[in-house]
């Protein structure tokens, strides 16, 4: 259920023609054009969302509302603005989205790979620089995108039995790390669930005594191979996307989905016309849809949603 949204533009295509023949704005056709101008922002494409988000808050009130959840991606600058706005005598607290949330493990990892080369020779002479975290058996982007499901896959959690807590949450994704440093010589597995249907091989055959254990050797874990000075900084990365203040904005299990979804089909029917409001213009228009931010009424489940939909119309853009 949508119950409130906002469209900003900071285009409009007649005026953009009228400036562009060099016509003149006079009172008399600025009167005449303002009810059809496309154009209801005068600022930045970044600071729409922003200033979308703290129209849907001040107006909240009015509908008998108090949006006192704000669920984002991690971008600060439009929970700030509605934090500052301070629109109740309550706060309105910050939620992730655990689906943004997911997918940093990944965006760190390759920052850090990126980060972490050295300059080397080759046989023709030529100077380039290479990671050290790169080659097989490293941090390749298979591992990288493999290590990131399962961060996913921990921060999301089981819909059947959600996380009491965010020691359970960080426990999981500890343990994801864990199984991929284990050798034989050095087995980590004790976060892995214990269980006879556990993912985890080694914690499975304690449970199964007919079933041989595997040897890490067989298959090496992702990580095993990461030599433990370079695996340092993999393991502060770890530490980073576990900390109390970043899982506990998780632990709802808020995504942006259904918001998403709303801003698909909002975005479909603009491939023909550009809606703004009351005003349609047969003009085809390029969007950028700033779906970054959503609220919840209450931090309770089962209640209402309302999606802050943000359209940033750039420029005209013809087949």
């Amino acid at each position: 259920m949508v119950i409130d949204f906002e469209v900003l533009s900071n285009f409009c295509q007649v005026c953009h023609t009228r400036e562009k023949k060099k016509l003149p704005f006079t009172p008399e056709w600025q009167q005449a054009h303002s009810p059809r101008c496309n154009k209801n922002f005068n600022g930045t494409a970044s600071a729409m969302e922003s200033e979308a988000a703290c129209r849907l808050w001040r107006r909240s009130t009015t509908l008998g509302l108090r949006y006192t959840t704000f669920v984002g991606d991690g971008d600060s600058s439009t929970y700030k603005a509605v934090k500052d706005l301070n629109p109740y005598d309550v706060p309105v607290v910050k939620e992730e989205c655990v689906n943004h949330v997911s997918k940093r493990l990944g965006t760190r990892l390759r920052k850090l790979k990126k980060e972490l080369s050295t300059s080397i020779t080759t046989k023709t002479g030529k100077e380039v620089r290479r990671s050290v975290l790169g080659g097989a058996g490293q941090l390749t982007d298979k591992v990288i995108d493999t290590m990131t499901s399962y961060y996913g896959r921990a921060v999301r959690g089981d819909p059947k039995k959600p996380y009491s807590d965010t020691n359970e949450m960080s426990t999981a994704i500890w343990a994801s790390y864990l199984h991929a440093i284990s050798t034989d010589e050095e087995p980590r597995h004790h976060f892995c669930p214990a269980s006879a249907d556990s993912w985890c091989f080694f914690r499975r055959a304690d449970f199964n005594p007919d079933e041989p254990r595997r040897k890490h050797s067989q298959k090496p874990g992702y990580f095993s191979k990461i030599p433990k000075k370079n695996r340092i900084h993999i393991t502060k990365v770890y530490t980073d996307l576990t900390s109390r203040d970043l899982l506990s904005k998780c632990l709802k299990g808020r995504t942006q989905n259904a918001m998403k979804v709303y801003t698909a089909r909002f975005g479909r029917r603009s491939q023909n016309t550009s809606l703004l409001g009351n005003v349609e213009s047969t003009t085809p228009c390029r969007w950028s849809p700033s779906s970054t931010t959503s609220a919840f009424m209450t931090p309770t489940p089962g209640t209402p949603w309302l999606w802050n939909v943000t359209f940033q119309v750039k420029q005209p853009c013809h087949p």
